[in-house]
């Protein structure tokens, strides 16, 4: 199995492990994000009430706080139309007393139906009273006419230029028993009571409440200065919808306030008089519960995925052991350990798995074991085979050199029998001629042929030579150590003439550090000169001889004579023929057919060998193997 395998298999774990975490993580991200809107949306609707309640409760105490100044000069009204016409005197007490008892009340003033002032009770502050100066005149006229109408009055905020303090005119109407308008009594109201009452609510932990009127503007705040400015807040969101008519309820999720930063706001309109308490809540203090309810969700969330991921790798490495189990017992399987086996205790589809597979090792050890018997029985065959080819090949070898040395020999004794026949007239012919060579002077008629005659019969003489020396038996011939290179070299002056002549270039490879051989000169010369003499024929347009002796690779124990040429070749299916006597590819007259016989009879003879390798057109390379020291083989036939 590949190297890496494991790392496939620790991806496997990752991947099952990874594909549970992130399906947890979908899973637990949908579910907290559901949850998470639903608890935002009901927390938004609490907030909402919350700050809808706490304004209700600022308004209930503003309301108060203005309900009690009417009612105050509703029931001062009531008394005085009921009373007739009270003296001017008894009338100054009354508005004293009325002025007194609140500290509210700056001044208080009674005017007749006919709009003329009858009386007007004035705590000093720097100015002369002037109630109804004060008024303007849609705002005096409207003033009349609600309270014409039996209605009270509540006017427009107001700053008073000696004092600072924010002001509001109330009157209400004065009936008499017979409910006709009588009057109107007035009074001037300092608000700073209702300022500080109002900074003093309690508006969550760091929430703050105002007051404004239907135009927006800012009538009690815990900034008395802003107050005093008359600033105008119908640019913050709550306080728009009380001047545009939206009733209370949930607003939006936060927006600016009058500090300029994010609150949640609710307002409470209080009729009579037209304003509305402003409640702003800070946004993270009025969604404080909800915060921590993310936080408990986030950390809720993450220890579900760390859980998801602790039982995600539990799970993927329950699921991935049996196939690693069944992993490396695959990799012994495949290193031959067949009898291996494993346990899987899983009763589901990876348990059988595990059983199939221990089945399939049983039945892949049994097939092994037979194949191994037959691969074993195979192979006992093929050496059978094997060494009766080989005893083929040698009975072969041997029947092969048997037939040569029987037609060798019958050759031989041939040879000898014909050289005997002819040695003693060859010789008694050429002392004849030589004799009458010798005689005759120069010019004479029979000179010529008397040479011819000669040169002839040294011809034969030499050819029976070779018979004899093919023929004969060399028991008694002289053998010694040689060194190999030097017998080489003394051939090759024998012939070094011959090859200028016929313009062939000689070259000499003599090895180095070659070993003593134990033969005899002469027929070590003899393997020289008749294959040298050979590979000059074979180039008679000249060409290369060259001439090497090494200590042989092949054959350890031998060295070679490797003599090679440039010339014709020889054709393949005449290699195997040039070796037998009388055998020859030159033309009539120009060989005997004996040369390589001889140089294959001489090898032989000393226990070694000769070698042909030769490309028609290419040249011939022969090799000669002679044994080291070794004894030339007895009786061999030279």
């Amino acid at each position: 199995m590949p190297k890496h395998a494991p790392e496939k298999f620790r991806s496997l774990t990752l991947t099952l492990a990874a594909a549970f975490f992130i399906l947890s993580a979908v899973v637990l991200f949908i579910s907290g994000s559901v949850q998470t809107y639903f608890n935002f949306q009901a927390q938004r609707h609490i907030v909402s009430a919350r700050q809808e309640l706490i304004a209700r409760n600022a308004g209930d105490a503003v309301k108060r706080f203005v309900q009690k100044r009417l009612n105050t000069l509703k029931t001062a009204s009531r008394f005085s139309g009921r009373s007739g016409d009270p003296a001017r005197q008894d009338r100054k007490l009354f508005l004293e007393n009325l002025r007194n008892s609140d500290p509210a009340f700056r001044q208080v003033t009674m005017v007749n139906a006919r709009e003329l002032e009858s009386h007007t009770s004035f705590r000093p502050a720097g100015g002369p009273p002037d109630l109804l100066g004060r008024q303007k005149g849609p705002d005096k006229r409207e003033m009349f006419s609600q309270t014409g109408r039996g209605q009270n009055y509540i006017g427009p905020l107001y700053i008073d230029a000696a004092t600072h303090e924010p002001l509001v005119l109330m009157a209400v109407p004065i009936m008499d028993a017979m409910e006709n308008l009588k009057g109107i009594l007035l009074a001037e109201v300092n608000l700073k009571l209702m300022q500080d009452m109002v900074g003093t609510l309690k508006v969550g932990d760091s929430g703050r409440s105002y007051v404004v009127d239907r135009r927006g503007n800012l009538l009690a705040f815990g900034d008395i200065s802003r107050v005093l400015k008359q600033e105008n807040l119908i640019r913050l969101h709550e306080v728009s919808r009380f001047v545009t008519g939206g009733g209370p309820g949930a607003g939006p999720v936060a927006s600016k306030g009058i500090m300029d930063t994010y609150v949640v706001t609710g307002h409470a309109p209080l009729d009579n008089p037209d304003w509305a308490v402003i409640t702003e809540l800070p946004a993270m203090e009025a969604y404080q519960p909800l915060i921590q309810m993310y936080k408990l969700s986030a950390l809720s969330i993450l220890l579900g995925l760390i859980l998801a991921i602790m039982t995600g790798l539990y799970l993927s490495k329950k699921i991935t052991r049996p196939l690693i189990d069944l992993r490396n017992a695959a990799v012994k399987i495949g290193r031959g350990e067949l009898n291996t086996q494993i346990t899987v205790a899983a009763g589901n589809e990876i348990g059988d798995l595990a059983h199939a597979f221990n089945q399939m090792a049983r039945n892949l050890r049994e097939t092994t074991t037979s194949i191994e018997a037959l691969n074993k029985e195979i192979t006992e065959r093929k050496k059978a085979e094997g060494k009766i080819k080989a005893a083929y090949a040698e009975l072969k070898t041997a029947q092969d050199r048997l037939g040569q040395s029987e037609k060798m020999a019958a050759v031989g004794q041939l040879a000898a029998g014909v050289a005997h026949e002819m040695n003693n007239p060859l010789g008694i012919i050429l002392g004849f001629a030589q004799s009458l060579v010798k005689r005759l002077k120069e010019g004479e008629p029979l000179a010529l042929p008397l040479k011819t005659i000669e040169r002839e019969a040294v011809r034969c003489k030499n050819l029976v030579q070779n018979l004899l020396t093919f023929s004969r038996t060399q028991k008694n011939e002289q053998q010694e150590l040689l060194d190999l290179n030097s017998q080489v070299e003394s051939a090759l002056a024998l012939v070094e003439a011959q090859t200028k002549t016929r313009g062939v270039e000689l070259i000499r490879e003599p090895g180095a550090g070659l070993p003593m051989i134990k033969a005899g000169k002469i027929r070590i010369q003899q393997i020289i000169i008749n294959l040298a003499n050979n590979a000059v024929d074979a180039m008679p347009k000249g060409g290369t001889l060259t001439v090497g002796t090494m200590l042989s690779d092949r054959r350890p124990g031998y060295v070679e004579i490797k003599v090679g040429d440039t010339g014709m070749g020889i054709p393949k299916e005449l290699q195997k023929k040039i070796f037998e006597p009388f055998f020859t590819t030159k033309e009539v007259g120009k060989g005997t057919g004996l040369g390589l016989s001889l140089v294959y009879e001489i090898a032989r003879a000393y226990g070694g060998d000769i070698e042909l390798e030769s490309e028609e057109g290419k040249g011939a390379k022969f090799t000669v193997f002679l044994p080291v020291r070794a004894e030339a083989a007895p009786g061999g036939s030279l």
